[in-house]
């Protein structure tokens, strides 16, 4: 093994802890607000901006790997998953990723017996919900943006 490659793997190695201790410790905040009494509107209407934490540390890691996308963060991982550790670190992070998905859903379940409607195809959504923008802090409403009787929005949920 070289210096470069050994660096590289010490990066790694670095970084997929980093990133797994992140997002252990934003499920166990999660799990404890969703605990608290109104934890899931609480969570829902403001905690839930913790999860970006997680991106930053992703960004450093990509960073540190000299990397720009998750793909070619994918790639190192790929390329130095012979190492026990690096396949232990990466199994624990699909694990915590799991989780995360499981109390979305558990979530999402709470929300639905909480008495919040969803919506069927051509029923009018809530144009007049404010959003806040999660870089700068300004806040809109998806009215403002109409510039037609039809507008698509599509949510997207990522861990990262």
């Amino acid at each position: 093994m070289t210096t470069e490659e050994a660096e590289v793997l010490s990066d790694l190695r670095h970084s997929l802890k980093n990133i797994l201790d992140r997002e252990e410790d934003i499920l166990k905040f999660s799990r404890n607000v969703v605990k608290e009494t109104n934890g899931v509107n609480d969570f829902v209407n403001g905690k839930i901006s913790k999860l970006f934490g997680l991106a930053s540390t992703y960004r450093n890691a990509f960073e540190r790997l000299k990397v720009t996308n998750k793909k070619d963060f994918d790639k190192v991982v790929k390329k130095n998953f012979r190492h026990h550790d690096i396949q232990d670190l990466e199994q624990s992070i699909n694990d915590t990723e799991v989780e995360w998905d499981q109390l979305l859903q558990d979530l999402d379940q709470q929300l639905q017996e909480g008495g919040v409607s969803t919506l069927s195809e051509g029923q009018e959504g809530p144009i007049n919900v404010i959003l806040e923008d999660a870089r700068t802090g300004d806040t809109t409403t998806l009215s403002q943006y109409l510039t037609s009787d039809h507008l698509t929005l599509i949510l997207l949920r990522h861990f990262a």
